[in-house]
């Protein structure tokens, strides 16, 4: 059994766009935290846990001091809620669900 913190961490390597950049950068000044790594592990972090309560059916609401509730819609999410085997498709004035991995509507069967 192998007790060295090393031998249970990975460095992660991958290209990020100069928009990319400086939205982690933001991302940093805004949690006050020292390092980019900082922010995007803390970003993760509440990433996980809101994709956790999403499978669970839960909806996220915010709530002003004046007590005003407003839904969360966070349209990362969208695909944790909803349906299992109907999809939404992207269309200006229709607004049908289809069967997942099919060209046939719902409303069909």
């Amino acid at each position: 059994m192998v007790t060295d913190k090393k031998a249970y961490t990975k460095r992660q390597n991958f290209n990020v766009s100069p928009e990319q950049e400086a939205q982690i950068e933001w991302l940093k000044d805004t949690l006050d935290v020292s390092s980019a790594k900082d922010a995007v592990i803390r970003s993760v972090q509440v990433m996980s846990m809101l994709v956790r309560e999403a499978k669970a059916g839960n909806t996220m609401y915010l709530q002003s001091q004046a007590g005003d509730m407003k839904l969360v819609v966070i349209p990362e999410l969208t695909q944790f809620l909803g349906w299992r085997f109907l999809v939404e498709r992207k269309h200006s004035w229709r607004k049908q669900l289809y069967v997942k991995g099919r060209r046939l509507l719902a409303s069909t069967i």
